[in-house]
């Protein structure tokens, strides 16, 4: 689920090299038979187009998408879960 965060944050990587591995992330949680998995992937796919706008040129602040992604990811892996 940190994989997750790590995608969310400018100082780990560009951009283009984030959204790679959000889409990596997304499409592995989609192919989960779990239920839940499957939600956090449909949730990752709705927020997934905002949190790369722009590139690596806007300084945006952290919004609501960041914190209900790893809100959903922290509840699958409280469900012990391995995804």
């Amino acid at each position: 689920m940190r994989a997750v965060g790590k995608t969310l944050d400018p100082g780990t990587a560009n951009s283009e090299e984030r959204e790679e591995a959000f889409k990596t992330l997304r499409e592995g949680f989609a192919q989960k038979e779990d239920p839940n998995a499957q939600h956090l992937a449909k949730v990752m796919e709705s927020f997934r187009r905002g949190l790369f706008a722009g590139g690596d040129g806007l300084d945006l602040p952290e919004g609501k998408a960041k914190s209900t992604i790893l809100e959903e990811a922290e509840a699958i892996r409280e469900t012990n879960i391995k995804v």
